[in-house]
């Protein structure tokens, strides 16, 4: 307590400017003070207090939405509380699919570059776990996707009777894409949003009646 009635530590003649609190209780707001003596006298208290919170790890990136790309590096992020290392794993609609890394220094970030393993799909999350007590662990918040890079299906552009402009798209992995429109190659603007059925789509710009030339191109999400 604040009026430090209740002592739980009570250390005199220490020679070190240190001491170590063997154990805490959770949830509980502990208050500290000291002072120090010498030949001169006694000083005044130096007062302070903390609390206890439970051990954590929340993870950051990806926290659900992302479309990551097969074969390209990303960073998985998160925020904790601990000391020790952890053990990041990746999970496919539930299910644990393979160890990312064992051990790693727990530095908030790690950076993973994707394998042609992993299929394409839009289940997959990210489990961070201390690498000392496994039952202290954080999970994306929502599924990501492994994605590989959206094209332009080959053959499928098609100039319809009324000048409008069709094609198809094929995004693995991906529920939605992205289509954007250029007429310089230089500005680009979004055409469309489109969502994917079985990563495919198809895409129809009414606007290409009114230009002699247009340029597209795709991303993800």
């Amino acid at each position: 307590d604040s009026g430090f009635n209740n002592l739980v530590v009570d250390q005199p003649a220490l020679t070190n400017f240190s001491y170590t609190l063997p154990s805490v209780q959770a949830g509980t707001n502990y208050y500290w003070r000291v002072n120090v003596a010498n030949t001169g006298g006694t000083s005044d208290w130096s007062a302070a207090s903390f609390a206890t919170v439970a051990p954590m790890i929340q993870v950051t990136s990806p926290a659900g939405g992302e479309a990551w790309q097969r074969g390209l590096p990303y960073f998985i992020k998160w925020t904790n509380n601990l000391a020790e290392n952890v053990t990041i794993k990746l999970f496919k609609g539930g299910s644990l699919l393979n160890t990312i890394a064992t051990n790693v220094a727990n530095l908030g970030a790690y950076q993973w570059s994707i394998n042609y393993t992993n299929a394409p799909a839009s289940n997959y999350s990210i489990e961070i776990l201390s690498a000392t007590n496994a039952a202290v662990f954080g999970a994306s918040a929502l599924p990501f996707s492994i994605v590989d890079a959206p094209t332009f299906n080959p053959g499928s552009v098609a100039v319809l009777p009324d000048g409008s402009v069709q094609f198809g798209l094929t995004a693995p992995g991906a529920a939605t894409a992205t289509v954007l429109v250029s007429t310089n190659l230089s500005m680009w603007q979004v055409l469309q949003s489109v969502l994917l059925v079985n990563g495919s789509a198809v895409v129809t710009d009414n606007a290409a009646t009114n230009f002699p030339a247009r340029f597209y191109r795709l991303s993800v999400p």
